[in-house]
């Protein structure tokens, strides 16, 4: 076979018992396809051995056996063959057979053998079909990780082609056919869907190389098409051939370019062949392998040609000494410290400012001196603009060359002045500049002709690629030096025309092209009128002077005359803003909506004249093209409105006109179709069973938009009005509202509508006509406080019912997919279960709409009726008691003002408890004053000393219990000093008057209820509200406006739920809460029918359960009333359509689970890399089960395996370790056959496999899912692995990878124990994963850190 390079690529050392393994990658050429492999090396080990040990691990590689043992001598006979060992760029093939040399005396610092690895160039051998290479092992699928050995079916197709024999193949077909000839000679075919598609594509790679080796044949093979050189492998080639049969109608191409080479190169390293595994396919594969080698060859000797060429070239361009001759260099360049004469007045210089030679200067420079700076400086800043070695063309324009012409007060230059110039010019330009470094190449023209001069910018210190960039830039310049003196000429000829005469545009092109080409209107852009008179002026007849007209031509309209005015410029530019790419696409006729790129006339108008700058300074033109005013580009668009007698003045010239955006564009979900297909079905069940029965009824029920309504200020309610307001005449502020909407009260309008039953399908269901029943109802109540519940809604819905006195046993209710009516929630569930019982029904049908489908529900088209009442208004709520305006005044949001009541809650609480507490202290303070004035009116009768007074009143008090310190503390008023001292002053009556003071505060804190407050100033918005929704009316029917519901209404549907199983409280609202509710749940399973967009609660039998069915017997009413509908199924006779409800009834009369049935649920089967995931999940929670690894716990990570595609770790779980210990050899040897391209959610053994038990991995895993839980370290587990972040995988230091410290500083962890986390993942919204462990030392950290 044909032998592949190796290149040993180091990636991490790994250590086991002292050995280092050393990861591999084996590459036929440099930049080749890479096969890796890894080999264990010892620092000791000889570089000689350890090239052979690789040589002979890459021939077992190439076997397909890691177990065949290789001959020596096959070893020695690739060893022989090495050309060339490397590590970073140094060559160590000197050392291959030094017996002293080994891998740790050649690693240092310039060599790192053991981080950076080596490289070992093996030249490839050549093979042919005939040479009857030895039998090997099956190859395998390197993209099925499981590495199963595939055997070749015994039947396998060729692949076929068909063309139309009646038309004459292309040279495409030729070559298609005979490679697919080829193929079914060599036996090479397919045995299933996968290797068609892989062969097709492997032949027309090969179908478009052969292609261009046969357009460049002579180039290529060196000899006419289709002679083949007398070289043998050549010869033997049976893909070239093939070729000599082909015809190819143009004639074969002799130049070729190195980039197309290189591009078919590449493909042909690309090619694989991998697929195609087995004994019966490896002779053909190897065949075919050799041929694509010898197409190689070819390709790389005209591409090392190519660069021979190339380097010789720039070698004799940049070597001043090989030059035998002296050409002729500009005076200004000689000087240059690198100045190379090319041929014949051409030159190339290097400029570097350091080492130029300045010009001398003497006192100020004059006139002509600053023309000639200024132009350098400009082509200079020009110069650092750009890229490296990316030649510019000087120009004279370039040069301002024109702005020397006005400083000689010169219109036209002569050539002598030009030269002067020029010169001047080229001098400072070689004294270079600072920071720069530049080359140039040129062409002398004595200053008679447009310069020929192209500049580059070069970086300072040259690199590898430095001469061949120089080169390419020289054979640049080459190339563009027609094109741009050619253009040069065109420019110098247009501005001496326009100066000598004002020259139409059209008739100066003309004349251009005529001198130039020959032909006055070579691609038919010049009007007829400019060419006749260029024809006329060379055949020496008549012209027709009236062309030659002042600028007055702009004002024409309508481009009469000459078909163009002077504007057309600037028309076509304001068409490229308002429409891009229009160049390319004149019309669209789609649903997509393109913004027009001006917002405004003056705006367009700016815009389209930066479009013209850009293309006078790109050269286009010489000057800018005139600009109308803004009104006479008003007067270019299409008029709104045509009957108008100002329509007129317009020319629609533009194609463009004003319009208001619309939003009427909707968002369609995947499950739409099958919603309305299901509706319908409903629908015609409606329409059937109401003509036979009158207790069917239809409602629906929505939130609408919330109303804002303004604090202090009226702010507007949001709704955009169609048309306008009725004010009196000078009331200007009536239809005022404040100019911005910050606001956080809003009211929230919940509708319920009562549908219409149409006698057909197609008849209305929203009110209906003169007969009709429906009818809008409409409840307002705050968001803040009263928000929308589910109960509430059924609740409001069982109050409509029983308003209007209807007592339907069939109740059909349509809803949205919002948080309130969504059907998953088990809260929405078990409304609906109980609004079912409260009202007895018999059949309870709930349906809503596909995401983003809301509009199709009838109870939207109620919402725009609503919208009339709210048009035009203006809203606030009222005022509330001063302390509460102050509470709510920093109340920004809905949340905020929630947060207010609950603080004015707490401080109420508060209040009442220190009443209490006051009330008492007031008490005992009366009986202190009491007993202090009787005892002291004894003591005076005693005549006592005062101080024996105040001792006995404390003894008694004492005595009684009462502590008296706290009131002489508060009694005393203050200090005053004396001169005899400090004397206190008391004053008996202020500790009474403190806790009076105290007892009011208190009782107004307690007294205070935000609530109330609120509700009360809510009031307002919703009374005057409700009264503008009072007055609106459908087909006669006023809108009825409904008092919120009480709590006991919904008190009775909870008491409904009680009924079903008594250990149902209102706790019970989410899935897991079903378990405390067994009744609850048998009484859905017998009851509900449940799918995604519908919920059908029908009565059973058991009277005791549902009592007695109230629906009639008769005309088999019954029947259908607990006819539950089927789900849409797809009809096999009309692609894209359902069945309708009658074929839909036939096919599942005797498929009981058809109402449930989801097959054609297009979000069920539409996406089958979700349905791929769930399969996955399902595998890996079934095998962690079997297993016993608790979900997938981390004591039982044993390793991991690094993905090559995005580096994250991914565990190996085994439940013994034991059993892991001794399967580790075959996990090893696993990965070496894979060359260590592991990828997140590969199977290392597919579960059939014996190891799938012992070496466990999670196969629903991708590189977008976070790292497993189980990789980070668990204290009682031996395998100890770095931290690193859970979502990205990515290490770092503390400052950039955030663990449980850095985490628990920053307050994040919320006392529980966390995953690592980095900082750009946390920056990018990434939550801080917790494992639901409380760490009661976090707790208190977090708590010191907040205090």
């Amino acid at each position: 076979t044909a032998a592949t390079s190796l290149f040993l690529f180091v990636f991490s050392p790994q250590f086991t018992h002292g050995m280092k393994y050393i990861g591999c990658r084996l590459t036929e050429r440099k930049g080749g396809q890479a096969v890796k492999v890894k080999l264990p090396a010892d620092e000791n080990d000889l570089l000689h051995d350890f090239v052979k040990r690789a040589v002979r691990r890459f021939r077992k590689k190439d076997a397909g056996v890691e177990s065949l043992e290789v001959e020596d001598a096959e070893v020695e006979k690739a060893f022989r063959r090495v050309s060339s060992v490397t590590c970073e760029g140094y060559d160590l093939s000197e050392y291959v057979h030094n017996p002293a040399a080994s891998l740790h005396d050649l690693n240092s610092t310039d060599t790192p053998i053991f981080s950076s690895g080596i490289d070992i160039l093996l030249p490839p051998t050549t093979n042919s079909l005939t040479e009857n290479p030895k039998k090997k092992a099956k190859l395998v699928c390197s993209r099925d990780v499981l590495l199963r050995k595939v055997v070749v079916p015994q039947s396998m197709d060729f692949l076929q082609w068909e063309g139309d024999i009646e038309i004459e193949p292309d040279i495409q077909d030729q070559i298609k056919q005979k490679l697919y000839s080829l193929f079914e000679e060599i036996d090479l075919g397919y045995c299933d869907p996968a290797q068609e598609s892989k062969l097709s594509t492997n032949a027309g790679h090969l179908q478009s190389t052969l292609c261009f080796i046969q357009k460049h044949w002579k180039v290529l093979l060196r000899a006419d098409f289709p002679f083949i050189p007398d070289t043998e492998e050549y010869h033997q080639s049976k893909l070239l051939l093939s070729l000599q049969g082909t015809i190819r109608g143009k004639k074969q191409v002799e130049k070729i370019s190195s980039k197309k080479i290189v591009a078919h190169i590449k493909i042909m390293n690309d090619l694989r062949w991998i697929d195609f595994a087995g004994e019966g396919m490896k002779p053909p594969i190897d065949f075919l392998k050799n041929e694509v080698r010898i197409l190689c060859k070819l390709l790389h000797r005209h591409k090392d040609k190519l660069s021979g060429n190339l380097n010789e070239k720039v070698q004799g361009l940049l070597n001043p000494e090989s030059a035998s001759k002296k050409n002729a260099v500009t005076t200004a360049f000689k000087n240059a410290l690198r100045t190379v004469p090319l041929s014949d007045k051409e030159f190339h210089s290097e400029i570097d400012h350091p080492f130029t030679k300045k010009m001398s200067s003497r006192g100020r420079p004059g006139d002509f001196q600053k023309c000639v700076n200024a132009a350098v400086a400009n082509v200079i800043s020009q110069i650092k603009g750009r890229k490296f070695y990316d030649p510019m063309f000087l120009t004279d324009n370039a040069m301002n060359i024109e702005e020397f012409g006005k400083a000689c007060n010169t219109v036209c230059l002569d050539s002598q002045k030009r030269s002067t110039f020029r010169e001047a010019f080229r001098k400072k330009l070689a004294e270079g500049e600072a920071g720069l470094k530049f080359h140039i190449y040129g062409k002398v023209n004595a200053g008679q002709n447009p310069d020929y001069i192209f500049v580059w910018k070069v970086p300072f210190s040259n690199g590898d690629n430095h001469v061949g960039n120089v080169a390419k830039a020289i054979i640049e310049c080459q190339k563009m030096a027609p094109k741009q003196m050619g253009r040069e000429a065109v420019r110098h000829f247009d501005a001496i025309i326009t100066q000598i005469s004002e020259i139409p545009v059209g008739a100066r092109d003309a004349l251009r092209n005529y001198l130039f080409f020959g032909d006055p209107n070579p691609d038919n852009s010049i009007a007829d009128d400019y060419v006749q008179f260029i024809m006329n002026l060379a055949a020496g007849h008549p012209i027709d002077e009236s062309l030659f007209v002042d600028k007055r031509i702009n004002n024409s309209r309508g481009g009469k005359g000459i078909g163009a005015t002077g504007y057309d410029d600037f028309w076509m530019a304001c068409k490229e803003v308002l429409l891009p790419n229009s160049a390319t696409e004149e019309r669209r006729h789609s649903d997509t909506v393109y913004a027009s790129g001006a917002h405004s006339i003056p705006n367009l108008v700016t815009l389209a004249t930066e479009i013209l700058q850009k293309k006078v300074d790109g050269g286009t033109f010489d000057s800018l093209p005139p600009i109308p005013s803004t009104e006479w580009v008003r007067l270019q668009f299409v008029p709104s409105r045509d009957d108008n007698a100002a329509a007129e003045r317009f020319t629609g010239r533009l194609e463009a006109k004003r319009a208001i955006q619309t939003r009427t564009l909707r968002k369609e979900h995947i499950d739409q179709h099958w919603v309305n297909s299901m509706t319908r079905y409903y629908l015609e069940w409606m329409v059937e069973l109401k003509k036979k029965y009158d207790g069917v009824e239809f409602f629906g029920q929505d939130d609408k938009a919330k109303i804002a309504v303004g604090d202090k200020v009226a702010i507007s309610t949001g709704v955009r009005a169609n048309n306008k307001g009725i004010v009196l005449v000078g009331d200007d502020d009536a239809l005022r509202a404040l100019d911005h909407d910050f606001h956080a009260a809003n009211l929230i309008a919940s509708a319920t509508l009562r549908c219409n039953i149409p006698d057909e399908v197609s008849g209305s269901f929203f009110i209906g006509d003169d007969d009709g029943v429906g009818q809008i109802f409409v409840t307002i109540r705050d968001a803040i406080f009263d928000p929308s519940n589910v109960f509430d809604h059924c609740a409001q819905l069982i109050d409509t019912l029983r308003r209007k006195g209807l007592n339907p046993t069939v109740l059909v209710l349509q809803t949205d997919g919002g948080p309130d009516h969504s059907m998953k929630r088990v809260a929405v569930q078990l409304a609906l279960i109980a609004t079912f019982k409260e009202l007895d029904i018999d059949h309870f049908v709930v349906l809503r709409c596909a995401p983003n489908g809301s509009a199709r529900n009838k109870i939207e088209r109620s919402m725009s009726v609503l919208n009339l009442g709210l048009a035009h208004v203006a809203t606030r709520r009222g005022d509330m008691d001063p302390w509460a305006e102050k509470a709510a005044m920093n109340a920004s949001s809905m949340q905020a003002v929630r947060d207010v009541a609950k603080e004015v809650e707490g401080e109420q609480q508060q209040g009442a408890e220190d009443m209490v507490v006051l009330r008492m202290k007031l008490a005992t303070l009366g009986i202190v004053e009491s007993a202090s004035i009787s005892l002291t009116k004894y003591m005076q009768a005693m005549q006592a000393e005062d101080k024996i007074r105040s001792s006995t009143i404390s003894s008694v008090l004492s005595f009684l219990g009462i502590d008296v310190s706290e009131f002489a503390s508060a009694s005393v008023a203050g200090t005053v000093e004396t001169a005899g001292g400090v004397e206190t002053v008391t004053d008996a009556t202020l500790p009474r008057s403190v806790l009076k003071a105290k007892h009011a505060k208190a009782s107004m804190a307690a007294s205070r209820n935000f609530y109330e407050e609120w509700k009360a100033s809510m009031a307002v918005p919703i009374n005057a509200i409700s009264e503008r929704f009072s007055y609106l009316k459908t087909a006669d029917r006023p809108v009825v406006v409904t008092p919120r519901v009480p709590s006991e209404a919904v008190a009775a549907l909870h008491a409904q739920l009680e009924s079903i199983d008594p250990a149902y409280s209102s706790a019970v609202f989410l899935k897991d809460h079903l378990k405390k509710v067994p009744k609850m749940l048998a009484f859905i399973d017998t009851h509900v029918a449940a799918t995604p967009y519908s919920y059908s609660v029908q009565k059973c039998n058991n009277v005791e359960c549902c009592g007695e069915l109230r629906t009639p017997v008769a005309n088999g009413v019954r029947d259908l009333v607990m006819q539950r509908q089927p789900t849409p199924q797809a009809d096999t006779k009309r692609k894209g359509h359902f069945l309708s409800r009658a074929q839909a009834l036939v096919e599942s009369a005797s498929v009981p689970s058809s109402v449930v049935d989801l097959s054609a649920l297009p979000s069920v089967i539409g996406d089958p890399l979700k349905v791929d995931a769930r399969k996955k999940t399902k595998r890996d929670t079934a095998v962690a089960k079997v297993l016993n690894l608790k979900s997938w716990d981390a004591k039982k990570v044993r390793g991991v395996l690094k993905c090559y595609h995005c580096a994250k770790p991914r565990c190996i779980y085994s439940p013994v370790e034991a059993t892991y210990n001794a399967a580790t050899t075959a996990l090893q040897q696993k990965m070496e056959s894979v060359s260590g391209r592991f990828s997140c959610g590969d199977l290392l053994f597919e579960d059939s496999h014996h190891l799938s038990k012992v070496l466990v991995q999670q196969q629903a895993l991708t590189c977008a899912t976070r790292i497993e839980k189980g990789y980070f370290n668990h204290r009682d587990r031996k395998l100890k692995l770095p931290d690193i972040c859970i979502y990205c995988g990515e290490e770092g230091a503390e400052d950039s990878l955030l663990c449980q410290p850095q985490l628990v500083e920053r307050k994040l962890t919320g006392g529980k124990i966390c995953f690592p986390l980095c900082v750009n993942c946390l920056k990018g919204g990434k939550k801080v994963l917790k494992t639901g462990r409380k760490s009661a030392a976090n707790i208190r950290k977090e708590k010191v850190g907040a205090k």
